[in-house]
């Protein structure tokens, strides 16, 4: 058997190997479909006592990171630029964890996790949780 046959018979018992291992685990990944479904009432994070933001309000906010926040175009959407610490904004609406806040002229969404209001003390980030990856995790 010269090199070439296997190369081809090691290419094919690969890619056997492969295509098994995602049948197996087609059924239990959560990502192996298009669309990707969230349970919004499992995902949640503390981050305030006040009360949520109501829709057409206008709050100051001030930004509190470590290095930048970023700024998307929806929850967890396209970043569209970065915030960082001591900057102030408006923020317009809540969305479960997210702000919706104004940017360059534009709507856009910062994790309310990093942004303070007035009259809310500091926000300590989670110590523990648990993630649900049976088929992995990146």
């Amino acid at each position: 058997m010269n090199s070439r046959q296997r190369f081809l018979i090691l290419s094919a018992l690969v890619i056997l190997l492969l295509n098994a291992v995602n049948i197996a685990t087609a059924g239990d990944n959560p990502f192996s479909g298009r669309d990707v479904k969230i349970d919004k009432s499992v995902y949640t994070t503390p981050t305030s006592k006040l009360p949520p933001i109501k829709e057409g309000e206008k709050i100051p906010g001030t930004v509190e990171v470590s290095t930048s926040l970023n700024v998307r175009s929806s929850p967890w959407g396209d970043i569209l630029g970065i915030l960082k610490s001591g900057d102030k904004l408006t923020i317009l609406g809540q969305l479960g964890d997210w702000y919706k806040i104004e940017y360059a002229g534009k709507t856009a969404f910062v994790h309310s996790m990093y942004v303070k209001r007035p009259g809310e003390g500091s926000k300590p980030f989670p110590e523990s949780g648990w993630v649900n990856a049976p088929t992995g995790l990146n």
